[in-house]
């Protein structure tokens, strides 16, 4: 296969049990067979060795609970690990990278789900120095009423992490701070309603790509 392109970033955004693993692997698994570069995927909180034992910390249950801007910190070091050391480099390399997660997920859960206990200006301040700007090319948000992604949660069968098992009031303000960061993101966002068949949202990514990637 000859068909090279320039290296992308996509973040799978979205609140949790909104099917952003199965589109990322769906992508992945298309890029692959029209495309040459190296496809990587990854995910958030994670993607490197250190990440990973951050992810660990910052998703067990335990009794003692995170202060707001301590968990917003765990956050951002493990994404400045994920980013320095996988992202950037592999992009470098030629590679196309796909990521569960990226730093929208910071704005809604570690700023707008703390309700003020992290300003906006503390968000944006520690955004600022952990990626300098640093931004995925295409963010695809996968968009679901809080009520249907906690059913599909009770559905699960998998354990539930920390953040997963928090109330409804924490998951719709979850919702309510993607809501607020498709204005920053309107440029590199394609939004999508994650209640439709997963099949249909998964063409409409095949087309963006196609159209202004590929």
């Amino acid at each position: 296969m000859s068909n090279q392109v320039k290296p992308f970033f996509v973040a799978f955004e979205g609140p949790d049990f909104c099917g952003k693993t199965t589109m990322r692997k769906e992508v992945a698994k298309w890029l692959r067979t029209r495309i040459s570069n190296e496809v990587v995927e990854t995910r958030e909180p994670g993607g490197t060795p250190l990440a990973e034992e951050i992810r660990e910390v910052l998703i067990k249950r335990r009794e003692e609970k995170f202060n707001p801007l301590a968990e917003l910190f765990g956050f951002m070091s493990a994404r400045v690990q994920h980013t320095e050391e996988l992202i950037k480099p592999q992009m470098e390399l030629g590679s196309v990278v796909l990521s569960d997660r990226f730093v929208d997920s910071s704005w809604a859960m570690q700023c707008v789900a703390t309700f003020g206990a992290v300003s906006e200006e503390e968000y944006l301040a520690v955004e600022k120095i952990a990626l300098k700007g640093f931004r995925p090319d295409l963010v695809v948000f996968l968009d679901i009423d809080p009520e249907i992604a906690m059913k599909r949660q009770k559905d699960s069968e998998r354990a539930k992490d920390r953040i997963e098992l928090k109330g409804m009031d924490y998951h719709k303000a979850v919702w309510r701070g993607f809501q607020e960061r498709l204005d920053y993101t309107a440029q590199e966002c394609l939004h999508l309603d994650a209640e439709l068949p997963w099949q249909e949202n998964i063409e409409r990514v095949k087309e963006h790509l196609e159209l202004y990637f590929l």
